[in-house]
């Protein structure tokens, strides 16, 4: 009897380290990771009709299909130890930013959650009942809760910094956070990246696994990449598909 149960221990052991291969095999190894959200050189391709900006004053919208807000967290496979990073990210943004006396007085962003795409679909239908819920937490957002104010308002290509206070929500969890972000005027279009680490349990979000081989660590990184047009230039925006259309007066 006692053989029979080490030959059947053994048997399982087996069977869970190919499990961990296959996994590793249709799941992460195949990961090619996009990298870190950056500054741009030029402004988006479709806004090449658009005219030029003289004025950073004023009321500005966020450009979806450019824009991006999306996730970035280690996946570990138990047995193996190999570790790759999962990034998602959704192209359905809206929002607006005001500008007054070179002064950042407000911003809001809203992404639609259910739209995060990454490299794998089993990973993006896995989130949308585990993890994020996106099912259930459809909508997350930013809203700045103190002015945000620079030295000077930049010139064309010249790179500012700074920190947003705001309150983020996610998987239905409001906190207050400082996001630490980068931005610069293209001549067309304002872009601001950044990225902000959180603990998910913070947010009453249980870091999902899969079949008890894959799991996901407890800190992510929110990443963004936000384009800002004139609100009064005419861009047409619909942040169900994040497709744009922009059109001049």
């Amino acid at each position: 009897m006692e053989r029979k149960t080490k030959v059947a221990i053994g048997v399982a052991g087996v069977v869970i380290v190919a499990l961990a291969v296959v996994v590793y095999f249709a799941w992460i190894k195949e990961d090619d990771s996009p990298a870190e959200a950056s500054l741009s050189t030029n402004d988006p391709a479709s806004l090449e009709s658009a005219p030029t900006v003289d004025s950073l004053e004023g009321s500005w919208v966020i450009l979806p299909g450019d824009s991006f807000v999306g996730y970035r967290v280690g996946e570990t496979i138990a047995q193996i130890g190999t570790r790759s990073e999962a990034v998602g990210r959704s192209t359905a943004v809206l929002g607006s930013m005001e500008i007054e006396e070179g002064v950042i007085t407000a911003v809001e962003v809203q992404v639609d959650m259910t739209k995060l795409k990454s490299d794998d679909d089993r990973r993006d239908k896995h989130l949308r009942d585990k993890g994020l819920e996106t099912n259930t937490f459809p909508e997350g957002s930013f809203i700045l809760s103190a002015p945000f104010k620079v030295e000077a308002l930049p010139t064309e290509g010249e790179v500012i910094s700074g920190e947003a206070v705001g309150k983020l929500t996610l998987h239905g969890v409001t906190q207050e956070v400082t996001i630490p972000l980068e931005g610069q005027f293209l001549g067309k279009s304002i872009e601001i990246v950044g990225s902000l680490t959180i603990d998910m349990t913070e947010y009453g979000i249980d870091p999902p696994s899969t079949l008890g081989l894959v799991s996901v660590e407890d800190e992510g990184t929110i990443e963004l990449q936000l384009f800002f047009v004139p609100a009064d230039e005419g861009a047409s925006t619909s942040a169900s598909d994040g497709d744009t259309e922009y059109s001049t007066p």
